[in-house]
């Protein structure tokens, strides 16, 4: 039998309404640290769950030794973002390990297939299935990574692995962790990214809450760690121009023209009809991005935590 890792690791667990898949996900995931490391620990983020969950993370636990468990209840229902952000927070691994869905579709030797490529000197490594899950996340991915600045390209990921020395570069730049992807890609680290055959599409219930997190969450990294809306801006533009010379040709046209229109109303309102939708579309980014931009400068406390509850 191979020597365990020495290292400590720590796992951070997104769970909210999860009680259909925690089982079956616990007696997947715990069994391989138990095997491949020495010292680890667990940290669940409970956001605002209303069903039975932690009650399930206590009974599985209850009975099982070799190491920490950590429950964080948030106050009220943040995201995934700021919730993982609690859990890796309060993590005090060399590694980390963050579970941002509990849907298994993946075979458990990934779980160390993606720390011993940790070890060959990268800070970001990530599972991602083959097969992504729905075409609204394929069309962000894509838009996302046309536009970004990133060093890697974002994808869809089921769970990653991550360095300490990752999470202490992005406190000492202070920059709020608040969409995690996005700033692990534009850290400067090295990452790597390991492709798995998965046999199924996530089936895990999305509530309508977690819906409109991940929107939001979307638009919000496209304004803040894109130029999608420089260029989209400038695309209204050049059709706002455009309006403005075919307006003047027609105008030109019709003035040596024998058959003259009687009435140009027509032209006239496609043309204010566009050069106003592009104005208030320009609004609407600008009011959008000083919208982010005053939540991450002036929200002082990103999160609050309900409480911390050591099972074991």
């Amino acid at each position: 039998m191979s020597a365990k890792e020495t290292g400590f690791v720590s796992c951070v667990v997104y769970v909210h309404n999860n009680e259909k898949e925690l089982e079956h996900f616990l007696e997947t995931v715990y069994p391989v640290f138990e095997r491949q490391f020495s010292r680890y620990e667990f940290l669940f983020v409970d956001d605002d769950s209303d069903d039975k969950s932690i009650d399930i993370v206590r009974d599985y636990f209850v009975s099982r030794g070799g190491c920490a468990v950590t429950v964080v209840s948030m106050g009220y229902y943040h995201g995934m973002e700021l919730s993982m952000a609690a859990g890796t927070d309060l993590a005090i691994g060399d590694f980390i390990y963050e579970f941002d869905s509990v849907w298994i579709d993946y075979p458990s030797g990934l779980i160390g297939d993606v720390f011993r490529k940790m070890l060959e000197g990268y800070d970001i490594v990530s599972a991602h299935p083959s097969r992504f899950g729905s075409w609204k996340s394929y069309t962000f991915y894509k838009v996302f990574n046309y536009f970004s600045k990133a060093d890697y390209d974002l994808q869809t990921e089921r769970f990653r692995i991550l360095s300490r020395r990752l999470f202490n570069r992005i406190d000492a730049s202070s920059k709020s962790r608040v969409y995690r992807k996005a700033l692990y890609a534009t850290s400067g680290l090295k990452a790597c990214a390991i492709t798995y055959e998965n046999q199924t599409k996530d089936r895990s219930i999305i509530s309508n809450e977690q819906r409109a997190d991940r929107m939001n969450t979307a638009i919000d990294m496209l304004i803040l760690f894109t130029d999608v809306a420089y260029k989209v801006s400038l695309m209204f533009c050049m059709i706002m121009l455009a309006f403005m010379l075919v307006a003047g040709v027609y105008t030109v046209a019709s003035y040596f023209s024998k058959h003259r229109p009687v009435e140009g109303w027509a032209p006239l309102m496609g043309i204010l009809s566009a050069g106003f939708a592009g104005i208030f579309l320009l609004f609407a980014f600008v009011i959008k991005y000083l919208e982010v931009v005053l939540k991450l400068i002036f929200q002082k406390k990103q999160y609050m935590v309900a409480s911390v509850e050591k099972i074991r």
